[in-house]
């Protein structure tokens, strides 16, 4: 600092003292040394520029690899989409139930035929006796 900012800073004080009392000043004290610390050492001189926190490369590095990450999201897009197409081909549980409902009600059906063949074998068999029995009754006579 120079000899004709110091008038102007003490003046500053002295004023800030008797209008916000010694508490305001001592704050405001500490911010200024905080500041120009701060401006001296140069960080604020990385805040405002973004090139030297991280250079050219690690910006390209960064862009090709978001360009990757859109890619596979592409590629997962359509094994996903492939995958849906494919589910929805696939048999539902209530078709798979209207086929259960269908099987059981053949399955009646065939038992009721089943047991009418039997019942109509079991009356061929006595008819045939019958007849076997006639032709032999008269061939004794």
């Amino acid at each position: 600092m120079n000899a004709a900012a110091m008038p102007d800073t003490n003046a500053f004080l002295m004023n800030l003292v008797e209008q916000a009392g010694p508490v305001a000043a001592g704050i405001a004290v500490v911010l200024l040394i905080l500041f120009f610390g701060l401006k001296w050492s140069g960080a604020f001189a990385m805040i405002g520029s973004g090139k030297s926190v991280i250079d050219n490369e690690r910006l390209d590095q960064l862009a090709t690899g978001i360009e990757n990450i859109g890619e596979r999201l592409g590629s997962i897009e359509g094994r996903v989409a492939h995958v849906e197409r494919g589910l929805d081909d696939r048999v539902r549980r209530s078709e798979v139930h209207d086929l259960d409902i269908a099987l059981a009600r053949m399955e009646g059906r065939l038992d009721m035929m089943a047991a009418a063949s039997q019942a109509t074998g079991a009356s061929v068999t006595r008819i045939e006796d019958y007849l076997l029995q006639l032709s032999q009754n008269a061939k004794n006579k």
